[in-house]
């Protein structure tokens, strides 16, 4: 009779124990944040048997937001925690900085030369049309004084006569436009060749932004190992 009654008792004692636990079940993410329960690190996507009562259980990962949440545990339930840890605010302003400061040293290395070459092409084919101009508008002058200087008519000779003098004007107009622009790319250019020089020379002066944080959290190795299960040095209770 005694044998059954302390049975009786001890899985009656045990029963009673149990009913002052729960359990926690964690999703977190990023997976390889650190989670910390008082001074113990647990392990997302992994249910832990806690004492009833409140805690507060603190997340963090390098590069992203610190977050603390504070839990129920009640008898015989298991409460779900799940979390999605973003970027800090102080990561995103450094990537913006870095993308800012990327996209100014390309710019100021690259765009000034790119420029030049488009300049130094445009220049180039601008000079070669006027060029043509300016040959083509003298030799029409001279074929028209030639036929000027060798015609008998009266109607000829003023008919080449005023071509002469079209030509000639025409000619006179393209040597200026050809010494205006000769002039006036030659300055540009050499306005271009030093900027592109200076450029160059900041853009490797640049700095580039450094990331530093605060370290929030920290990893220690659990106290306790049950089963090859990771068990955290916080009090465990198991249901029966």
């Amino acid at each position: 009779m005694k044998p059954l009654l302390l049975i009786t008792l001890l899985i009656f004692a045990l029963n009673s124990y149990s009913q002052d636990s729960g359990s926690l079940r964690l999703s977190v993410f990023p997976k390889d944040a650190i989670i910390k329960l008082n001074d113990s690190t647990l392990n997302t996507n992994m249910e832990y048997t806690l004492d009833t009562g409140t805690y507060t259980i603190k997340m963090w990962k390098s590069k992203h937001e610190y977050v603390e949440r504070t839990f129920n545990i009640q008898s015989g339930k298991t409460t779900k925690l799940h979390e999605v840890l973003s970027f800090s605010d102080d990561y995103k302003k450094y990537k913006n900085k870095t993308f800012f400061y990327h996209a100014t040293k390309n710019s100021m290395r690259f765009v000034p030369p790119v420029v030049l070459g488009i300049f130094i092409i445009n220049t180039t084919s601008t000079w070669s049309r006027l060029e043509s101009d300016m040959n083509n508008n003298y030799n029409m002058a001279i074929a028209a004084q030639e036929k000027y200087n060798n015609s008998v008519f009266y109607e000829d000779i003023i008919l080449y006569e005023d071509a002469y003098y079209m030509y000639k004007d025409a000619y006179e107009n393209s040597v200026e436009k050809y010494n205006n622009s000769k002039r006036n790319r030659i300055i540009i250019g050499s306005s271009l060749i030093v900027a592109t020089a200076v450029l160059e020379y900041f853009s490797f002066k640049l700095k580039k932004p450094k990331f530093e944080e605060k370290i929030m959290l920290s990893f220690s190795l659990p106290k306790y190992n049950y089963q090859n299960d990771v068990v955290p040095s916080f009090l465990l209770t198991y249901k029966f």
